[in-house]
């Protein structure tokens, strides 16, 4: 088990549920819906991210192997999902957010990325 990927997967798990819990006490309240819709969006992927992370880190003779794969698929789900979490909240402050929104697309691309590597890895075993 690689535990530093174990770790950062939980954190995001935890934090999934923080924000959920949040986001469906108090930010529902105060966000518009397609900014309620966002945050639903990066929440979930969120929570699935941190569940193939957590996979992945408990398969440690393979992980050995995928290492920098799964380094780039948590960098690519904190660009992500973070970004969107950072767009919403500046967005209520009125600060023009470009640099998350054009982040977002980013972490989506390095996470596909990073599937199909997964996928060609595996054809090699």
């Amino acid at each position: 088990m690689n535990l530093l990927q174990f770790k950062i997967s939980v954190s995001f798990f935890t934090i999934s549920i923080i924000a959920s819990a949040v986001g469906s006490h108090f930010l529902e309240l105060h966000l518009d819906d397609s900014q309620t819709k966002s945050f639903e969006i990066a929440n979930k992927y969120l929570i699935y991210n941190s569940i193939l992370i957590m996979i992945l880190s408990l398969n440690f003779s393979k992980l050995l192997k995928i290492n920098n794969i799964v380094k780039i698929y948590i960098l690519g789900t904190i660009l992500f999902s973070f970004s969107i979490y950072l767009n919403i909240v500046l967005s209520k402050f009125d600060i023009n957010a470009l640099f998350f929104r054009l982040t977002t697309p980013f972490g989506a691309i390095l996470k596909i990325a990073c599937l199909i590597a997964l996928i060609l890895y595996s054809k090699k075993d």
